[in-house]
């Protein structure tokens, strides 16, 4: 079964991970409610790319239980989907939707993989804390889902600051948004394949 999880992370907040195993092609012979969509996934030229278009709008569906809703974007690249806030992620071989009515979101899912060890210097400040491969990884994908929470701050990763963490599976850390003062939680999770990352206000 594509679908990793789905839970209710929160008051009226819901999140969906769903493993990217076949060709768009059966997913939707297996998922034929996808079909409207394919128009969509058919506007881009990588095979990736259609594939993570069909998973999230699975996800979008299986998590709302309505197959007519659409995800489009905004000039600035952020999705929208009427009637909800949301927010998507997606890496080798997994894609993730967070979603609520009233709340807004965020969610980063990073592929694990020690890449982030050749270019930490880019993302992780001197008064941080990163020491392992697991902290590094933690430290991109919580300022990706900052980032993408006040995407109208167009925050960079200098701008964002961790408190120092005890890394594991699973956690919470806090990050300082230096720029528009504020300390915000963001929830993570260490997994065989990828980090998860998540905050809704």
């Amino acid at each position: 079964m594509p679908i990793v999880s789905v839970e209710r992370i929160g008051a009226d907040v819901q999140m969906g991970v769903w493993r990217m195993e076949d060709t768009a092609e059966a997913l939707v012979t297996a998922h034929p409610q996808l079909e409207p969509v394919l128009d969509m996934a058919a506007a881009y030229r990588s095979t990736a790319r259609r594939l993570e278009v069909l998973a999230v709008h699975a996800l979008l569906f299986h998590l709302t239980g309505d197959t007519t809703l659409r995800i489009g974007h905004d000039a600035r690249g952020v999705p929208l989907v009427s009637g909800w806030q949301i927010s998507l992620s997606h890496t080798r071989g997994f894609a993730t939707v967070i979603l609520s009515r009233r709340h807004r979101v965020a969610v980063d899912i990073e592929y694990r993989s020690d890449r982030v060890e050749r270019i930490a210097d880019r993302f992780v400040r001197t008064d941080e804390k990163a020491e392992d491969l697991r902290s590094k990884l933690i430290h991109w994908s919580v300022k990706e889902t900052v980032y993408k929470l006040f995407t109208e701050e167009d925050l960079k990763f200098f701008d964002m600051r961790l408190h120092p963490l005890v890394p594991g599976d699973e956690g919470r850390v806090q990050v300082e948004d230096l720029l528009c003062p504020k300390v915000l939680e963001v929830a993570y999770r260490y997994g065989a394949d990828y980090v998860l990352t998540y905050a809704y206000l």
